[in-house]
C-alpha cells in the first residue's frame, strides 16, 4: 500500500512532464540554451569547473546533469536538458511525499506530493532546462532525512542530511538562503522546548561537520575568486544604489507581490506561467489559507513539524523580497517548495477530519469530495498548461521558437556561397550556438530591430526571426527575395529567409540610396565609417519617440573595438533633451564595404518645451569613450533641425486675458497670463499665447516693454520666442504658441502708472510687424 501511494502522485508526474517533452514548449529560452552549450562543453571537456563563471555565475549540478544525460542519450540537443528538469520534478514529488509522511503522516504526504505533481508552476518547469528545478529537490531531500534522522537517532542519517544540505548550494542562487530555515526552526526549539542532549548535540554537529564539508569546495572557490560571488544578487537587489525608490517601499510592494502569487495573482511573464494565474487556484486556493491558519495555531501549540513549515516559508523569502520583481520572477520561489504544498495538503486534511467527524456516515461521499478536488486541480493544469499556454502567440514568441526555428532552418538546408546573417536580439545568440554547430562559426551577426546589412560582392542569405524583425523590413530587402517563410497561427511572422544574389545585394543598396526619403551626408568618422545619408522626423511630440535612421559604410575593420552610436537631441543652448546609445551591427562583426542601415531612435524627454531642436550623432568606443572625429575634427555630426511639440494642446479658454489681436498679416496674440505680484517683487513673469493663419517663412524677434507715463522704456526684454528656441518659422498654421518671459523690473522704479506692451520685429532691419494700432499692442496697464 505505501508502495501504491507514493508511485500514483509519482506516475501523475510523469505523465504530465513526459508527455510530449520533446516538442512541448516549442520554443528554447535563451537562458535554457546557456545551460545546453556549457552542458555540451563539459561534455566535450571544454570546461568543468567547480563553478562557472559565465553569465553572472552558475552553479554546476543542473549542468553536470544535463551533460550526463547528453552522453546517455547520444545527443546535444534540447532534449536532454529537458529529460533532467523532468526527471528532478518526479523525485521531488516522490521526496515531497516521504516529507510530509514523516512529518504529518501518509495523507498529507500523499495529497501534498499529488498537488505538487499537478501543479502549473511544477509542471512547467519540469519540461524547462533551467537549474532551479534541482533546488527544491535537494531541500526536500535534506529535511526529510534530517526529520528521520531525529526520529531514528542513526548517525549515517544525520550525516546524509548534513551531504544533501551542503549539495543544495550547487543547484541555484536563492539556495544560499536555505540555512535561515534551520536557524529559525532552531529559535522556536530552545524557545519552547528545553536545551538538547548532549546526544543530539553531537548528532547536530555531525550534521553541520557534512554539510561544511560538501559546501567547502564551492566556499573555497568563492573565496579564491572573490568577484563570482555575487554579481547576480548586486544586479537584482533592491539594497543596491540608485533604485528611484527608498528600500523600505521596494520592500514592502515585493511582499505585497509575495502575497498575492499563492492565490490571488501570479508573475505576470508570459514565458514563466499563463500571465497572472496564481499557483494555487479553484478549490486548492481556499485550502491554502485554511492550511495556513492550522500550520500556524499547530506551530504556536509547539508542534515540531508546522513550525519547520514555518521556518521554511519565512527562511526562503529573502531570495523574493529582497530582489527586484522577486515576488513575481517565479523561479526565485522555488526554495519555498516543497513546503508550501504541505500547506494545502494539511488545509485538506483538516477539512477530511472535520467533515468526517460531522457525517461519520458520509465517509463514500466526502472521500469522493477529495478525489474530485484533486482531480479538478489536475484538469485546470492539463489546461492551463497545454491548451492554453503552450500554443499561446506570447509563449511562442517569447520563448525562442522563432530562433529554434533560424537553427533548424540552418542546420537542415545547405547553406550557399556567400554570406549568411541571422538576425538576433542576443549577440551571439546561445540557442544558434547549441542547436547549429556546423553553421554557427561562420554566422554574421545582426540585430534586426535596429540594422540592416548589406555585403557587396557576393551572395547575401539573411535568416529574420520575429524576434528581430524590422519595422520596415519590405523597405529593406524586396518581397520577392524571400525563398522561405514560416507563421505564428496570427499570421505574424515567425521566421523569413531571404536569398539576394551579389547582383541582388547591390540593386537593394542602390534603391535604398536614392530612396528620396533618405538626405545624402558622405561624412567620414575615423577612417572607419563614412555616413551616407539620414532620415529624420521633422516633428516630434514631447515624451514620444523621435526616429532617425542612418544609412552607413564600413570603411575597415574595427577588431578590438566595441563601437556604439549615439543620437543627441539638444536645444539652442545645446542642453540635452533625448539620447540614444547602440549599435545593432557589432563592430566585431564589420567588414570593410559593408553597408549598414541602422535605427537609432532616441526618446525624447516630457519635460522638453515645444521648439526647434537639432540632432546630433556620432561613433564612441565603449572601453575608453573616445568618439570618432571627422575630417574637419568634429566629434559628432549635425543632422538637422526637428520641431517639439507639446505633449497637449493649448485650450484658448485658459488664457487668463484674452486680447485677439493681430500682428501683420497672419500672426495673432490670443492673450496672455501675468504675475499677479510682479510689481511687488521686481519682476514679473509674462506668458504670451500666438498663433499663426499660415507657416511663417521668417524669423521674428518678440519685444515686451514697460513704458512710463511719457513712454520711455522703464523695462524690457527682446528675444526669439521660446527663449530663443521656438522661431516663429517653426510655428504650423493653427497651432498656439505659448511663449513665456520675465521682466526683470529696475530696483529704483518709480511710483506710478505704466503701459505693458508686446510686438515683434525683424532683428536684421529693426521693422516692427504693424497692429491695427501702430506697431504694438498694449497688453494691460500696472501701477506702481
Amino acid at each position: 500500500m505505501g508502495l501504491l501511494l507514493i508511485l500514483l502522485p509519482m506516475a501523475l508526474a510523469a505523465l504530465l512532464r513526459f508527455w510530449e517533452i520533446a516538442s512541448i514548449p516549442r520554443g528554447w529560452h535563451h537562458d535554457e540554451a546557456l545551460m545546453g552549450v556549457m552542458a555540451s562543453e563539459v561534455l566535450r571537456g571544454v570546461q568543468r569547473p567547480l563553478f562557472f563563471t559565465a553569465y553572472l555565475g552558475q552553479e554546476p549540478l543542473y549542468i553536470y546533469l544535463s551533460a550526463g544525460m547528453m552522453w546517455l542519450t547520444g545527443s546535444s540537443d534540447i532534449l536532454p536538458l529537458r529529460l533532467v528538469s523532468a526527471l528532478a520534478g518526479v523525485a521531488t514529488v516522490g521526496v515531497t511525499y516521504l516529507l510530509g509522511r514523516e512529518m504529518f503522516g501518509r495523507r498529507v504526504g500523499w495529497v501534498a506530493a499529488w498537488l505538487l505533481a499537478a501543479s502549473f508552476w511544477q509542471v512547467m518547469l519540469g519540461r524547462m532546462g533551467y537549474r532551479t528545478i534541482t533546488q527544491p529537490l535537494l531541500e526536500g531531500l535534506t529535511v526529510y532525512l534530517l526529520w528521520r534522522a531525529a526520529r531514528k537517532g542513526g548517525g549515517k542519517l544525520w550525516g546524509a542530511a548534513g551531504g544533501s544540505l551542503g549539495a543544495t548550494f550547487y543547484t541555484y542562487l536563492a539556495s544560499r538562503s536555505f540555512p535561515i530555515v534551520f536557524v529559525l526552526f532552531a529559535i522556536w526549539w530552545v524557545a519552547t522546548r528545553s536545551r538538547p542532549s548532549k546526544a543530539v548535540v553531537r548528532r547536530l554537529i555531525l550534521f553541520l561537520a557534512l554539510a561544511a564539508a560538501t559546501a567547502a569546495p564551492l566556499a573555497l572557490f568563492f573565496l579564491t575568486h572573490p568577484g563570482t560571488f555575487a554579481p547576480r544578487l548586486q544586479q537584482v537587489s533592491i539594497l543596491r544604489p540608485g533604485q528611484g525608490q527608498t528600500t523600505l517601499t521596494l520592500f514592502l510592494r515585493a511582499l505585497g507581490d509575495a502575497a498575492s502569487i499563492f492565490t490571488w495573482q501570479g508573475f505576470p511573464y508570459p514565458y514563466f506561467n499563463l500571465p497572472n494565474r496564481p499557483v494555487f487556484v479553484g478549490a486548492v486556493a481556499i485550502l491554502f489559507y485554511v492550511g495556513a491558519l492550522v500550520m500556524l495555531v499547530r506551530a504556536w501549540r509547539g508542534e515540531p513539524a508546522s513550525a519547520m513549515v514555518v521556518a521554511w516559508m519565512v527562511g526562503m523569502s529573502p531570495p523574493i523580497l529582497l530582489s527586484e520583481d522577486g515576488a513575481k520572477y517565479i523561479l526565485r520561489a522555488m526554495g519555498l517548495v516543497p513546503a508550501l504544498y504541505m500547506v494545502p495538503a494539511l488545509g485538506l486534511m483538516a477539512l477530511w477530519g472535520w467533515l468526517e467527524r460531522r457525517w461519520p456516515r458520509r465517509k463514500v461521499v466526502i472521500l469522493s469530495l477529495v478525489v474530485l478536488i484533486l482531480a479538478s486541480d489536475v484538469a485546470l493544469t492539463f489546461r492551463d498548461y497545454f491548451f492554453l499556454w503552450s500554443d499561446s502567440f506570447d509563449t511562442l514568441s517569447l520563448g525562442g521558437d522563432d530562433v529554434v526555428a533560424q537553427a533548424r532552418y540552418l542546420e537542415g538546408n545547405p547553406m550557399p556561397e556567400g554570406d549568411v546573417f541571422v538576425a538576433s536580439e542576443h549577440y551571439p545568440h546561445p540557442v544558434l550556438a547549441h542547436l547549429a554547430p556546423n553553421a554557427y562559426p561562420s554566422l554574421r551577426w545582426f540585430d534586426g530591430r535596429q540594422s540592416f546589412v548589406y555585403s557587396p560582392g557576393k551572395d547575401n542569405l539573411y535568416l529574420v526571426p520575429f524576434s528581430s524583425l524590422p519595422q520596415n523590413l519590405d523597405d529593406l530587402i524586396a518581397p520577392s527575395y524571400l525563398v522561405s517563410s514560416s507563421y505564428y497561427s496570427n499570421q505574424v511572422p515567425r521566421l523569413l529567409v531571404y536569398h539576394l544574389t551579389a547582383t541582388q545585394v547591390i540593386g537593394e543598396m542602390d534603391r535604398l540610396l536614392t530612396n528620396p526619403r533618405n538626405r545624402p551626408l558622405n561624412v567620414r568618422l575615423g577612417g572607419e565609417v563614412e555616413l551616407l545619408a539620414y532620415r529624420l522626423d521633422s516633428k516630434v511630440r514631447a515624451g514620444d519617440v523621435l526616429e532617425l535612421t542612418l544609412i552607413w559604410r564600413v570603411l575597415d575593420s574595427a577588431q578590438g573595438k566595441d563601437y556604439v552610436f549615439f543620437s543627441h537631441l539638444l536645444d539652442h543652448k545645446g542642453r540635452m533633451w533625448g539620447q540614444g546609445d547602440v549599435n545593432g551591427y557589432p563592430s566585431a562583426e564589420w567588414r570593410p564595404g559593408d553597408v549598414v542601415v541602422g535605427r537609432y531612435d532616441l526618446r525624447v524627454s516630457p519635460q522638453a518645451s515645444p521648439g526647434r531642436y537639432l540632432v546630433d550623432v556620432g561613433i564612441y568606443d565603449r572601453a575608453t569613450l573616445t568618439r570618432l572625429k571627422t575630417e574637419k575634427g568634429d566629434d559628432s555630426v549635425v543632422l538637422g533641425a526637428v520641431k517639439v511639440t507639446s505633449v497637449q494642446a493649448v485650450d484658448p479658454a485658459h488664457i487668463s486675458q484674452a486680447i485677439g489681436m493681430g500682428l501683420g498679416e497672419d500672426i495673432r496674440l490670443l492673450g496672455f497670463d501675468l504675475s499677479p505680484r510682479g510689481m511687488e517683487v521686481g519682476e514679473a513673469k509674462v506668458t504670451l499665447y500666438w498663433q499663426t493663419r499660415r507657416q511663417l517663412g521668417r524669423d521674428y524677434t518678440v519685444f515686451l516693454h514697460l513704458l512710463d507715463e511719457n513712454g520711455n522704456i522703464a523695462a524690457q526684454t527682446d528675444s526669439m520666442p521660446g527663449e530663443g528656441g521656438f522661431p516663429t518659422s517653426f510655428w504650423e498654421a493653427g497651432e498656439i504658441v505659448v511663449d513665456s518671459y520675465f521682466l526683470k523690473l529696475p530696483p529704483q522704479l518709480p511710483p506710478g502708472r505704466y503701459r505693458l506692451i508686446a510686438g515683434m520685429y525683424l532683428l536684421d532691419t529693426g521693422e516692427r510687424l504693424p497692429t491695427s494700432g501702430g506697431d504694438y499692442i498694449v497688453l494691460t496697464t500696472l501701477e506702481r
